[in-house]
């Protein structure tokens, strides 16, 4: 059935599989419109990302707040059939129900059609956010104010609040800033592990420039919206719980809190530098990291009533982050809050030195001492990182991996640092090969796909 598919899906006289490497000759010519609007794409969703830090605080998945903001979006909505030469600027709630609306396309367009009619050719007066191209951050203030003005006065009802409002620009993502116990995991999303053999590939300038925009120069720091370091510490907290279980049901690693603490976050590297060979990502629909991200219905925001009332707008000042709120992200799904819940104390203190795992209601262990397990269902993640010393070990592991990876291989890298076989949700590597992309054998939810094209896993 892959086989077919992917036959299908690559050009006449090729083989399906594997891809061409990034940038490659191969890449540029059998993918370069694709690539071209890719790069388009990507550039498009830069903005994006502001949006996308608002919407991962936890009130974003609470049903009443969503119920709410369903409602103020067809105000919002009336409004602009009320004004329709303004460009009107949504608060952070209704941006999310407007641009999920823009995503049903058909069912957008009918809308629009019955709300703003059509043109004198009969094409419908579609309602585009006009506000994503507005560059100008002090026009865009202003007319974020004049929006908040025309709401008040048609419905006498606040516009933000500081659950709706749009997080500040300043205001880093609590698993995104310095201070994150996975800050030093971030650059597997952004460093090219075959950078060196791909910089003089011209083909990569050409794409951007055909593209019209500006190629990314490497070590250019990055804006993170915290999206891709939720997805990073769920991933470490998931494999550090497998692992821990798996080292301490070895009889002869019991004793050694060292050894323990070394061989988890071993495994846990290997994954974590997994991620820049494009594995070990949530590539399917069914994967348990987007399965763990459910609605609510704790009603624990503040989320504006309909009888609200405000003086002035917040104008994406007064938002901010809370440390729990990456955990209480997950609160709609009890397995994945308590596999978290332990990383809280690394949050609201980025600073903890010198906490050990212990059996509740006794003190600190002796880290030289047998560790006690951790709570049912709850990663020891945090506990690992919180504990003299391993914060920087866990980043000599990370470049000591990187680098077998690049030299070796990424599938010798797993061999050597993991401590159990994990069941991959994505795909796998079982050869030591080190091209960029070269799968011999892949495991796809569980189902095999072997490549026709390689020499055996």
């Amino acid at each position: 059935m892959f086989n077919r598919a992917w036959a299908e899906a690559a050009p006449s006289g090729h083989a399906p599989w594997p891809p061409p490497s990034p940038g490659s000759p191969q890449c540029s010519s059998l993918f370069a419109e694709p690539t071209v609007f890719a790069a388009r794409v990507a550039t498009s969703m830069g903005r994006f990302t502001r949006m996308l830090r608002s919407w991962l605080r936890p009130q974003f998945l609470d049903e009443l707040f969503l119920e709410r903001a369903a409602e103020r979006y067809l105000c919002f909505r009336q409004l602009h059939r009320d004004h329709p030469e303004v460009t009107l600027v949504p608060t952070a709630d209704i941006a999310l129900m407007w641009h999920t609306h823009l995503g049903l396309s058909q069912e957008y367009a009918e809308v629009c059609k019955e709300m703003f009619g059509t043109t004198a050719q009969g094409e419908v007066n579609l309602w585009r956010p006009d506000y994503l191209d507005i560059t100008d951050q002090c026009q865009l203030a202003a007319l974020y104010v004049e929006t908040a003005r025309l709401f008040r006065n048609k419905y006498e009802l606040a516009y933000d609040s500081h659950e709706t409002a749009w997080v500040a620009d300043t205001v880093p993502y609590p698993l995104a800033n310095t201070g994150s116990p996975l800050a030093y995991a971030l650059r597997v999303f952004d460093d090219n592990p075959d950078q060196v053999k791909q910089e003089n590939i011209s083909s990569i300038s050409l794409i951007f420039k055909d593209a019209g925009i500006p190629e990314p120069q490497p070590g250019e720091p990055v804006v993170r919206n915290g999206a891709h370091a939720l997805y990073l510490t769920w991933l470490a907290a998931h494999r550090a719980m497998l692992a821990y279980e798996t080292v301490m049901d070895c009889c002869c690693w019991k004793r050694s809190h060292e050894t323990t603490c070394d061989k988890t976050l071993r495994d846990v590297t290997s994954s974590l530098v997994s991620i820049a060979y494009f594995l070990e990502l949530p590539d399917t629909d069914t994967h348990p990291y987007l399965m763990a991200i459910k609605t609510h219905n704790h009603d624990s925001t503040s989320a504006l009533p309909c009888n609200s009332t405000v003086s002035e707008p917040l104008l994406r000042t007064m938002a901010a982050f809370k440390p729990a709120d990456p955990i209480e992200y997950f609160s709609g799904h009890q397995d994945t809050y308590m596999l978290l819940i332990g990383l809280l104390p690394l949050l609201e203190n980025s600073k903890l030195q010198g906490a050990v795992w212990s059996t509740p209601g006794q003190g600190a262990m002796d880290p030289n001492t047998a560790l006690t397990r951790p709570f049912r269902g709850q990663s020891p993640f945090g506990s690992i990182l919180a504990t003299q010393g391993t914060a920087t070990k866990a980043m000599e592991l990370l470049t000591s991996a990187w680098e077998l990876a690049k030299q070796r291989g990424v599938g010798r890298m797993q061999r050597t640092y993991q401590v159990m076989r994990h069941r991959h949700y994505g795909c796998k590597v079982y050869d030591s090969s080190n091209d960029y992309y070269q799968l011999n054998t892949l495991y796809m939810t569980g189902v095999a796909f072997i490549n026709p094209y390689g020499n055996g896993p």
